[in-house]
């Protein structure tokens, strides 16, 4: 009987992420401690229930803390893809890229977003090493 009123008690992720962080309090005084894992988290359970605002709003912040956080970038950059925002996507990929160039996820994306904004060939140099490691003609 136990195990059966556990299994209805149990939360989804995205109930669980919100609650994490979710309370106006927490978002609006950061400084309480609340860890950046917590944000990245929750920035996950927004992007599953398709609301990308609010998960790219939880990714820039954990960046704006963070500026190295490669998962927090490269997520971003996805849903920047996804809401069809390709050039701020291609902007985190490059930074992606940047910092682990044999990033293949972020080496697709980025291909990926240079096609959809029609750009030439010549701007797959997009840093000073080709970081997107495409032949330039």
């Amino acid at each position: 009987f136990f195990f059966f009123f556990f299994f209805f008690k149990q939360k989804t992720a995205y109930e669980i992420g919100v609650r994490l962080v979710g309370s106006e309090m927490c978002i609006r005084d950061r400084s309480k401690g609340v860890s950046l894992k917590a944000y990245n988290n929750r920035a996950y359970c927004f992007a599953q229930q398709a609301e990308f605002a609010k998960a790219i709003e939880d990714y820039s912040y954990v960046l704006s803390v963070d500026k190295e956080s490669i998962h927090a970038l490269h997520n971003r950059g996805l849903l920047y893809m996804r809401t069809k925002d390709f050039r701020k996507a291609l902007n985190d990929f490059t930074v992606v890229l940047e910092k682990e160039p044999e990033n293949s996820s972020a080496q697709l994306s980025a291909e990926y977003c240079l096609e959809q904004l029609g750009e030439a060939r010549e701007l797959c140099d997009i840093s000073k090493n080709n970081v997107l490691g495409l032949p330039v003609n």
